[in-house]
């Protein structure tokens, strides 16, 4: 609904999103590059340019979606008097570039009325404070003094000369000084999603905001050349030992984005304002920290090592309460190349529901099919061998279901059997066979003898057919 920008536009803000501009060439650079905060502020009105703002649905009915910009009160800040990260807040919610989502309405197809509206605030409960943090607040500049002394012999004598030198340092791009790229710009702690029936949802998400998600520079070694020195006298700098380290770009942080934005809980209330549900999340970031590689930087005027986190984020329990305190608990644990290894659900009554998972990068390789062997030289390693379902109910555990999975293929890997453990023995259940050019079964075998067939189209990502009671040669007979 709006113009769109011209591709090779310089008119961004800060976080390098449009802010009405067309302008592709900068007249005069030194003004510009002087001016930069300025350059870059956030313009108010072009938030919303080429984002999704309705979905029409095959029955008729619709959802618009409308947005607002971005706002934060927390960011980060280096603390220059010792090596420390700082969360800081700002006097104002204070913009900052790009969309959130702040409405969302869904329209019946018959009457065009709405059924259904959706308003996101990112507000702290009970206030109109924003939630929003963000990390470093753009910094383009810095000024370094330099006073020089020195001492020279000339026909007269020894004589002492003093001499001042500035250095001024601009950056044209903040991003990824002061972002970790990997992350979007902003995360919100606490987002209120309300409907237009009273009730509402409150989500926590983690953010910058927590002190165990934060940017942190925990082990990291640093260290700078404070002033230049020669034999012939000495310099003094204007800027302390962690401003000469941040402006060098050696105070560097150990990457946590991974860990943010991760929901942390969600609690579902009624009209009248009664908690009709809770979960809460918890993930493994404990363990994950104390599994890193080290990172090393080096420039002309210092150098730097952090840690770099191999593990990924990962869900390890999942907690779920109603308000009559009927409660189930979810935990996950991980095996080889973070594949899920097993599932366990504990009841409010004590009984327990497991599901184990084994995988092919489980097992040697030596020991695998051909079959499985191609999955594996393909790094395709969450193909499934088994699992196993067990219940365990006043000490007593039993198995429910056992299934395998076989793979073959004689150049191309694919799914061919499901078997299921049935008393002591493991029977068919399922058999694929002729496997299309987009990897769609197309025939398929249940219990040995109920056929089924599936035609796909639209390049494999829709089936157009199903046929029963009929196996692949005789459709093929008629194709």
């Amino acid at each position: 609904s709006k113009t769109l920008p011209n591709p090779l536009t310089t008119s961004l803000d800060h976080w390098g999103f449009w802010k009405g501009g067309n302008i592709t060439t900068i007249s005069n650079v030194e003004n510009y590059c002087k001016n930069l905060l300025t350059e870059k502020s956030v313009a108010t009105g072009f938030h919303d340019v080429a984002l999704l703002n309705k979905v029409t649905y095959p029955t008729g009915g619709t959802s618009e979606i409308t947005y607002q910009a971005n706002y934060y009160r927390k960011f980060l800040k280096k603390n220059t008097d010792k090596k420390q990260i700082d969360l800081s807040t700002a006097t104002a919610n204070t913009i900052c570039g790009g969309a959130r989502v702040h409405k969302i309405n869904d329209y019946d197809p018959v009457t065009q009325k709405t059924t259904n509206e959706r308003k996101l605030e990112y507000i702290l409960p009970g206030t109109t404070t924003s939630s929003g943090v963000i990390g470093y607040e753009p910094k383009y500049q810095a000024l370094e003094v330099v006073n020089y002394q020195f001492t020279e012999y000339t026909s007269s004598g020894f004589c002492t000369y003093s001499k001042r030198a500035s250095f001024f340092d601009i950056s044209a791009n903040s991003l990824g000084f002061n972002e970790n790229l990997p992350e979007y710009h902003i995360g919100y702690s606490d987002v209120i999603e309300k409907h237009n029936n009273g009730g509402y949802v409150h989500y926590k998400y983690s953010s910058q905001a927590d002190a165990d998600t934060r940017e942190s520079v925990e082990d990291t070694k640093t260290m700078v050349t404070l002033i230049p020195f020669d034999s012939w006298g000495s310099a003094q700098t204007n800027m302390k030992f962690y401003e000469i380290a941040e402006k060098s770009g050696v105070y560097l942080t150990n990457n946590l984005s991974h860990f943010r934005g991760k929901l942390l809980e969600k609690k579902s209330y009624n009209s009248a304002g009664t908690v009709v549900q809770q979960e809460t999340y918890t993930y493994n970031k404990d363990v994950a920290k104390s599994k890193y590689q080290v990172g090393l930087i080096s420039v002309s005027r210092g150098r730097s090592s952090y840690k770099i986190y191999t593990t990924p984020c990962l869900l390890v329990k999942k907690e779920i309460k109603d308000q009559h305190n009927n409660a189930y608990t979810e935990f996950y644990s991980y095996g080889k190349n973070s594949l899920l290894a097993k599932q366990r659900t504990v009841n409010s009554d004590g009984k327990e529901l497991a599901v184990a998972y084994s995988y092919i990068s489980d097992f040697l390789y030596s020991s695998l099919t051909t079959a499985e062997k191609r999955y594996y030289d393909k790094n395709q390693l969450d193909k499934p061998l088994t699992i196993t379902k067990t219940v365990k109910e006043n000490g007593t555990e039993k198995t429910i279901e056992s299934l395998s999975f076989r793979y073959g293929g004689e150049t191309k890997s694919n799914l061919e059997e499901v078997r299921q453990l049935q008393g002591t023995a493991m029977n068919n259940m399922i058999s694929y066979f002729n496997y299309d050019a987009y990897d769609n079964p197309m025939g398929v075998l249940e219990k040995g003898t109920d056929y089924t067939m599936y035609l796909w189209s639209y390049k494999g990502t829709l089936p157009v057919a199903v046929i029963k009671n009929v196996n692949y040669q005789m459709v093929e007979q008629k194709l």
